[in-house]
């Protein structure tokens, strides 16, 4: 019997086509200019499964995409919140065989321009998160059915200053045909800017006075802003509950709030915190306070710097020094004393740790503490 290798050989061809043209038919998007990325986002360079798939098919296919936030639809997105993309699609007079597959991919669309804002959660069964030049896509793993109406896929707000958000999606309904033909390409967006921040916040300082800590803030733009809450720790780590103060709530005004907790110790930190109407909680900053034996010299924390209040009883030079735990000066400045009262910054470390604060002059220390920075 005469082996005919030229029908093998076309069969076996034959077979590899259907099989890729089912791949492409059903599976993830095939690369399309050497990216796989298929969105239609214009850092995608307008891209969509049109480049593979064809056709003059109208199958009624619709699409579209909504921010979910407790079963509601959110017309604006609160950084670092978690919501649930939705993604709603129809496609009545799709043949039985039918079905479809998707991409979606998220990006500011302010300064840095079409910076990736991918925080995206487990995606459901069925699809993927997929890493293409740098930027994650939720796409399909194989052909979805044409009953599945809804995708929901997890995903977080990015960090406040982000800026506006678009979501760039791309659906292929496809005939189940097992070629590239007589499928109906369809896109979506969704934009949706940031949430105004329920308060900007001016400074949260403090300083001992008659043995007491006297905690200030200010704030501005107050929105949807409940109240404020002050907590204490005294090692830095473990914080409790102080006490909670009423929000004043004020669109382009300043409001300056105080809370003296007169139970201080040597050493002690404090924190504050705002939540909003919704309980949405935010921390702004940790400063610690303390003073010595005698109760006249301190420092806290403010922000990027720590404020040392010392008094002398005379006019000197002292050189401040920041002391790592292992000997090395990390900071190291000269500062002028007049008799009496003296307040000056100092840079804080940059690095998280345990350092050591000294003021000393020709004379030896005249103030050292300990600072724990969280």
């Amino acid at each position: 019997m005469k082996y005919n290798y030229k029908k093998t050989i076309m069969g076996t061809l034959g077979l590899l086509a259907l099989a890729l043209s089912l791949n492409y038919a059903s599976g993830p998007g095939s690369s399309v200019n050497g990216s796989n990325a298929v969105t239609g986002a214009p850092f995608n360079g307008g891209a969509t499964c049109t480049n593979c798939h064809g056709g003059v098919s109208n199958y009624g296919a619709t699409a579209s995409m909504q921010l979910i936030s407790g079963g509601n639809v959110a017309t604006v997105y609160n950084p670092g919140w978690n919501y649930t993309l939705r993604i709603t699609r129809s496609a009545p007079s799709v043949p039985p065989a039918g079905g479809f597959g998707f991409q979606v991919t998220s990006a500011s669309t302010t300064a840095p321009l079409y910076t990736t804002v991918n925080t995206w959660g487990t995606p459901p069964a069925g699809t993927a998160l997929r890493t293409i030049s740098g930027r994650q896509y939720v796409e399909h793993t194989s052909k979805i059915s044409n009953g599945t109406t809804q995708i929901n896929i997890p995903w977080t707000g990015p960090a406040a200053g982000t800026g506006q958000v678009r979501f760039n999606l791309a659906l292929n309904t496809v005939n189940g045909n097992g070629a590239n033909s007589g499928d109906q390409v369809i896109t979506a967006t969704l934009t949706l800017n940031q949430a105004a921040l329920p308060v900007s916040w001016l400074y949260f300082r403090g300083h001992i006075s008659a043995g007491a800590a006297v905690l200030e803030w200010g704030t501005t733009n107050e929105l949807s802003n409940g109240h404020f809450t002050i907590e204490k720790s005294l090692d830095g780590q473990n914080f409790q509950e102080l006490n909670r103060v009423d929000a004043t709530e004020g669109s382009g005004i300043e409001n300056h709030y105080t809370y003296t907790d007169a139970a201080t110790a040597a050493n002690a930190y404090y924190r504050i915190s705002q939540t909003d109407v919704s309980g949405e909680q935010t921390f702004f900053n940790t400063i610690q306070l303390r003073q010595d034996v005698e109760g006249i010299n301190y420092h806290y924390m403010n922000g990027d710097e720590i404020i040392v209040n010392v008094n002398a009883a005379e006019a000197s030079f002292v050189q401040v020094r920041i002391i790592g735990l292992d000997g090395k000066v990390i900071t190291a400045a000269p500062v002028g004393l007049v008799p009496g009262f003296n307040s000056f910054p100092v840079s804080k470390p940059g690095l998280p740790g345990i350092y050591f604060l000294n003021v000393s002059n020709e004379k030896g220390t005249v103030y050292s503490s300990k600072l724990i920075l969280p």
